[in-house]
């Protein structure tokens, strides 16, 4: 049977004197076998719909949908309708653009409806199509394009809310996200985003409620501010307790990343958290950093090396406490910089404890001036070379540190502990050839030798609660023609008076 020319229309809700076109159909054609039918089963040959308009108008509460379809094709070899069972060859869509503008009014449907039907698609095709969602008042748009997407031996068993698809395939799509009351920014722009040059291919998609497995095949987009993704591979498991990336591959034009996570969705709970283990390898590229430091002035983004910054380790644990194994940052001419240790409360800061060890070394930090200003930047240089090792500890307000740096043939060593609290401190630093001259440049200054134990409470200096006491000792030390060399003294504050008593040998 073919029919053509049919439109269905009906009274306009406000206005009496229009008619609402509900559907208009140029041609449709159906196709189906007259001796199943009295058993119950259907089996439609063809049925099409071609150049179609449609308005549900307020037939549906919870939303209004309308567009247009320039083909809509099925073939289903078997409809049983004794056991709520359809198999379908074929379902073809394509030139369509639909609209949904979602409702806020709506009531929630608490009427319990079991719905036994079990349907089996061997093949979904979908082309040249796109759908545009409204949120209520439209506070936020999303439209989904699909240039050719297959879909392929889906299975949906509606009363077990079961669905698998053996394989799924989209290839030039787009998708845009739109918060029409934000303002839009430079970069990568969260509240307008605008992705082209989609690919996604997934295959053995199976989600049984609340599980959802999955292997992302194949996947690459590029958003409109210039981040693109080359490849995003990797199966994913889900349920109601667990996230699983066992081994997610991400790769963009400049950066790779290799990683596997095992997240307790609970992780983060303030009581009786779960656990979390993350283990990374791979590298940022320069391009990829600079589009999310937006406030990185212009100068920094030029002088920053241009290497991928290397990033490697693992994380465990959860809010209560938190591992960091073999986390490693390394820029090559830049820095390398590696942390081991624990951090215990991370949701109550007032109760904050972490216990860690620093390796860091240093290469060249010339870009760094490019942070400064221009006074700072022509007075204080940072210079080649420097390693690092010590450790921190802190016990809710309460830090401590030692450590050892070095650069060239100098050091300095030193213990520091802070009482937050009460802005207490106490400090002990042991220098042998340190080279200050090299960190300022253009006063003079010759390597120092010598130690400093200090200790006080507050930092600013022009209080009369400021307390500060310092023993210092020189053993080799020069300022521009003057020498400093086995200097001893003492240094106080009290009641805003500052007193120094230097000897010298």
């Amino acid at each position: 049977l073919g029919v053509e020319g049919v439109r269905v229309l009906r009274q306009n809700d406000s206005l009496p004197q229009l008619k609402d076109t509900v559907a208009d159909v140029h041609k449709a054609v159906v196709s189906i076998d007259l001796l199943p039918l009295f058993h119950k089963r259907v089996v439609v040959n063809q049925l099409d719909f071609q150049k179609l308009v449609f308005n549900t108008t307020t037939f549906i509460h919870a939303a209004r949908v309308k567009g247009n379809i320039g083909l809509l094709r099925l073939k289903a070899r078997d409809i049983d309708l004794g056991k709520q069972l359809v198999k379908v060859d074929g379902v073809r869509l394509s030139d369509a653009s639909i609209d949904v503008a979602l409702s806020d009014t709506v009531k929630d449907d608490t009427t319990q409806q079991d719905n036994f039907w079990k349907i089996a698609v061997e093949q979904l095709k979908v082309s040249r199509s796109n759908v545009m969602v409204h949120l209520p008042g439209d506070s936020l748009r999303v439209q989904v394009y699909m240039g050719k997407t297959i879909a392929r031996q889906g299975f949906f068993d509606l009363y077990k809310s079961s669905y698998r698809v053996a394989a799924f395939d989209w290839e030039e799509g787009r998708i845009k996200y739109d918060n029409p009351f934000e303002p839009t920014t430079k970069g990568l722009d969260y509240n307008h985003l605008s992705v082209s040059d989609i690919k996604l291919g997934i295959d053995s998609f199976e989600y049984a409620s609340p599980k959802l497995t999955m292997r992302i095949r194949s996947c690459s987009w590029a958003e409109k501010s210039g981040l693109a993704v080359s490849s995003l591979t990797g199966p994913v498991y889900l349920d109601s307790a667990k996230l699983r990336l066992p081994a997610l591959s991400l790769r963009t034009p400049a950066s790779r990343l290799d990683a596997a996570v095992d997240l307790d969705l609970n992780a983060f709970d303030d009581l009786h958290p779960g656990q979390f283990k993350v283990s990374l390898h791979g590298s940022l590229g320069k391009q990829d950093m600079m589009r999310f430091l937006t406030d990185v002035p212009l100068r920094g983004k030029t002088r920053w090396p241009n290497y991928p910054l290397q990033v490697d380790g693992v994380v465990q644990g959860n809010m209560e406490r938190i591992r960091l194994a073999g986390v490693l940052l390394k820029l090559p001419t830049a820095f390398r910089v590696r942390l081991d240790g624990t951090v215990a409360h991370l949701n109550q800061p007032k109760l904050l404890q972490g216990d860690l060890d620093l390796r860091a070394q240093t290469y060249n930090l010339a870009f760094l001036s490019a942070f400064m200003n221009g006074g700072q930047a022509s007075q204080v240089k940072i210079p080649h070379n420097i390693s690092v090792e010590g450790n921190v500890k802190f016990d809710k307000e309460t830090y401590a540190t030692r450590f050892i740096a070095r650069q060239g043939r100098g050091s300095v060593n030193g213990t520091l502990t802070l009482d937050a609290r009460r802005m207490a401190y106490k400090a002990r630093l042991t220098a042998q050839q340190l080279p200050v001259q090299q960190y300022l440049p253009n006063m003079g200054l010759r390597p120092f030798t010598g130690s400093i134990d200090a200790s006080g409470v507050g930092t600013d200096f022009l209080v009369p609660e400021t307390r500060f006491n310092a023993k210092v000792r020189i053993a080799r030390f020069g300022y521009g023609g003057y020498s400093l060399d086995d200097v001893t003294g003492d240094v106080t504050l009290r009641n805003g008076q500052a007193h120094a008593t230097l000897q010298s040998k």
